[in-house]
């Protein structure tokens, strides 16, 4: 992703710039990742649950990435831990769904990437 691409995906919620991932923050963010998905393992509960409005296990995904929150404001926001707890409430969610959003592409092609190089390696 450019420098330009990162400007005009960059978001302003209230006050906190939000932009996209770059590599450095997806290395820190690996640690994460790995935690999200050990747990959505163990829980039973795949993309496709995610993703359909029939089977949306919702409130299992809140429990699941509440405590990587902290993490994930921390890293993609370039803030310590004790500043990402002084960002009012009203707007985690907001910022929360911009990350996603902003990252969903990234997230996809990755969590893509890793299942063909895992199938690559077992076979």
């Amino acid at each position: 992703m450019s420098e330009i691409t990162t400007l005009i995906d960059e978001q302003d919620i209230g006050g906190y710039k939000v932009r996209p991932w770059g590599i450095v923050q997806l290395a820190k963010l690996s640690p994460v990742f790995e935690r999200v998905t050990g747990k959505l393992k163990s829980e039973g509960i795949t993309f496709k649950d995610l993703t359909d409005k029939e089977g949306m296990k919702l409130d299992s995904l809140i429990f699941i990435l509440l405590p990587e929150v902290p993490s994930i404001f921390s890293i993609t926001l370039n803030l310590t831990e004790e500043e990402v707890g002084k960002i009012p409430p009203q707007l985690t969610i907001a910022m929360l769904m911009t990350m996603l959003m902003q990252n969903m592409e990234t997230l996809k092609n990755s969590f893509g990437l890793i299942s063909v190089m895992i199938k690559q390696m077992t076979a």
